[in-house]
Parts: C-alpha cells; structure tokens; sequence
C-alpha cells in the first residue's frame, strides 16, 4: 500500500496510524480502569458481612 502513495500521503497515513494508537491505548487504559473498580467492589461486597 506504501508503495502507491506519495510523500505527503505517507506522512498523513503515519499520522493515522499515530493518532489510532494513542486512541486504542487510551481505550485500554480506561476498560482496565473500570474493570479494575468492577472486581474491588465485588470482592468488597464479597466480603462484607450479612445480616
């Protein structure tokens, strides 16, 4: 596919790429994040005491 573009269009699709990655990152940072919260609270409410 590289071969088919010019130089500027190279660099765009560089900056695509960039751009998707940091995106992707972010998007994992933030699913760990929540899912992280999702198993303290059920592990806290594992472990409270019943009436």
């Amino acid at each position: 596919m590289r071969k088919t573009l010019n130089d500027s269009e190279t660099e765009l699709f560089g900056k695509l790429k960039d751009a998707w990655s940091e995106l992707t990152c972010l998007n994992e940072c933030e699913n760990f994040i929540n899912g992280f919260r999702l198993g303290v609270r059920l592990t806290a409410e594992s472990l409270q005491e019943t009436e």
